[in-house]
């Protein structure tokens, strides 16, 4: 099957529609943030995360939407994901 199908590409739309409107506060409701830096702006700091995140999955999304679900490395896509969120928290954290 592929990702191209009707209805994984519903599913995954409803997924991300739904998360777009949980997802900032869910994804923030617990963050500590005396561990941003100094002079920060954090919820501008929050909001560029936010942002990122959704774009690295809109980007996932493109880049498989061909492909067949059997065929998805869900732990490479975690680890790459996971790097890319130390990469934020080097920018961010003190």
């Amino acid at each position: 099957m592929l990702t191209e199908s009707t209805e994984v590409k519903k599913e995954l739309e409803g997924r991300i529609i739904k998360g777009n409107a949980e997802g900032y506060e869910v994804m923030f409701d617990n963050i500590d943030e005396s561990k941003f830096r100094e002079g920060l702006d954090v919820e501008k700091c929050k909001k560029l995360i936010y942002w990122c995140i959704l774009g690295y999955t809109t980007h996932r999304i493109e880049e498989t939407k061909n492909v067949e679900i059997m065929n998805f490395d869900f732990e490479k896509i975690r680890v790459e994901f996971d790097s890319y969120l130390d990469e934020l928290r080097k920018s961010f954290y003190k």
